[in-house]
């Protein structure tokens, strides 16, 4: 039989599965098919997507029962195969809408009898050049959404992400349990590897915050801490430390409750094992949040320090303008005192009189000093 002119365009896009790395050079939008299957001899082959009639023909590409599909959309709703791909596999109006709009609330639907909807935010740290001796840390939200439906999976990624590559490298790899499995299976890596993404982030923020201590616990240059980082440095992180813990727990509270429902999915549809893999990916996600939760008091403890350092330095500054007050007070005193205009006032005329007024003030300011020393008001 002839093959379609689009069924045609299609195939000449085949080549085997090549795993390049996640780089600036490969851009920000990207659209490919891969294929693969249980067999050994039947290697993942991948198709590149680079216009919409490859998006129409997609749907009608024969597929074997035997063989997996995997359709990824990297660059949301700026890419421009998106949506076409979202129409040919007949994907419902609602979730196009969700998968196409950013700052979705993590979620998992089912549609019809084996078909599953999967929406979450995957993070991605950026460190923001703030002119400061400590850089300040931003989280990015990336979100995800995959559907899966008759042996295809179809995933839509905001920004390009190494779980992508991560996983065509399993799938790449002969005898790898992404070869051997369902879709679902993909569906997991994916979610599993973004989580596990976080992990490296937290160990980012607990560096910092440990910097911060350091910087907090000696201002001295000759001391542990940071003497480049001022103290607005110092409070600007730790704010910025507080606001992105707090976008995380909106992030990942959801994601625990979807997790949570695939478990329950793969646990009525009898996948003993895929049920296992989404209750230790559940606990990472616990695991995640319990670090947050110690981030959040840590950050807020190094807040309380902050204000604590700065009202000692406040209260020690108030000291030393006391002390220089009362030093000067005597001499106001008898400065006023002899500086009256009256006409016969005693000691006015004398000798003496000035070497004895600074004699005396200086006598007062000694007597000052060590009381004040003496009953240790200032250290």
């Amino acid at each position: 039989a002839t093959m379609s002119p689009d069924l045609r365009l299609l195939e000449d896009e085949v080549q085997e599965l090549e795993i390049l790395p996640v780089t600036e050079e490969h851009g920000d939008t990207e659209a490919f098919v891969v294929e693969y299957t249980k067999t050994h001899s039947w290697p993942p082959l991948q198709r590149a997507l680079k216009s919409v009639k490859s998006c129409e023909a997609l749907r009608a590409l024969p597929k074997r029962d035997s063989i997996l599909r995997w359709v990824n959309v990297t660059g949301g709703s700026d890419n421009p195969l998106a949506r076409p791909i979202l129409k040919a596999y007949d994907v419902h109006p609602l979730f196009i809408e969700d998968i196409l709009n950013d700052a979705e609330r993590a979620k998992v639907e089912k549609l019809g009898d084996a078909d599953l909807f999967i929406l979450f935010q995957g993070v991605q740290l950026v460190e923001e050049d703030s002119g400061d001796a400590i850089p300040l840390l931003r989280l990015e939200m990336n979100q995800v959404s995959l559907v899966l439906s008759d042996g295809v999976l179809l995933s839509f990624f905001n920004a390009p992400t190494k779980a992508i590559e991560q996983c065509k490298a399993n799938i790449a790899a002969p005898g790898s349990r992404l070869r051997t499995s369902s879709c679902l299976w993909l569906a997991h890596m994916i979610m599993d590897k973004e989580v596990d993404h976080l992990f490296p982030i937290m160990n980012k923020f607990r560096m910092q915050l440990e910097e911060c201590q350091r910087v907090l616990e000696d201002r001295r240059p000759s001391g542990t801490g940071n003497p480049n980082a001022s103290n607005v440095a110092i409070l600007r992180v730790l704010q910025c430390t507080s606001q992105e813990m707090n976008n995380l727990v909106f992030v990942l509270r959801p994601l625990a409750s979807a997790v949570m429902a695939l478990t329950e999915y793969a646990r009525y549809n009898g996948l003993t094992e895929l049920q296992w893999y989404f209750d230790d990916l559940r606990d990472h996600v616990s695991t995640i949040l319990d670090y947050v939760a110690s981030m959040q008091t840590w950050a807020r403890n190094l807040k309380d320090d902050y204000s604590y350092i700065q009202q000692d330095n406040m209260n020690r500054t108030m000291y030393v303008l006391t002390l220089i007050t009362a030093l000067f007070v005597p001499a106001n005193f008898l400065t006023g005192l002899f500086g009256m205009n009256f006409e016969y006032m005693p000691w006015l005329n004398w000798e003496y009189g000035f070497w004895a007024f600074w004699g005396v003030i200086v006598c007062v300011n000694v007597v000052i000093v060590y009381l004040i020393k003496k009953l240790s008001w200032l250290q």
